[in-house]
């Protein structure tokens, strides 16, 4: 089981992790006059064990000012989120009216290019349009392109 192998990781990491940070930190100098750090002291000369000293205590101030700070990040990460979020849908919005308008207008040549062209009517028999409604149709459809096509 995968869980229980990642509890289990995350037991050693934890009993590990402690003494792994109180190490002891050696100090000695070499045949050079160097001196060097290491977490494990030389076999072949002496060293001394460096004392490290606890970090300083925070004050109330700057645990609000981490905090503030933490909450402000996230504010603003949420933010950019959201922002992106917007720009692609209305990058989205923008592709489907382009695509709307360019169906709406060569719906409308078609029409135009067919003068002749029979529908089918309630009833289920084609007829042809006459003059009157084949100018109202293409009224129609110039106004479909204009409430569609808007920029």
């Amino acid at each position: 089981m995968p869980s229980a192998y990642i509890t289990r990781m995350i037991v050693i990491v934890m009993i590990v992790m402690p003494s792994m940070l109180l190490a002891d930190i050696y100090r000695w100098t070499d045949d050079d006059g160097i001196v060097s750090y290491s977490q494990t002291a030389p076999t072949d000369r002496p060293s001394e064990t460096v004392e490290t000293p606890p970090p300083p205590p925070l004050d109330d101030n700057a645990v609000r000012e981490i905090r503030q700070l933490i909450q402000s990040q996230r504010d603003s990460s949420e933010s950019r989120q959201q922002q992106r979020e917007q720009q692609q849908q209305a990058l989205q919005q923008r592709q489907q009216r382009d695509e709307n308008c360019q169906i709406a207008r060569e719906n409308r040549q078609l029409f135009l290019d067919n003068p002749n062209r029979r529908f089918m009517d309630s009833d289920g028999n084609f007829q042809r349009f006459s003059e009157e409604q084949r100018q109202q149709r293409l009224d129609e459809l110039q106004q479909q392109i204009d409430t569609i096509c808007q920029p």
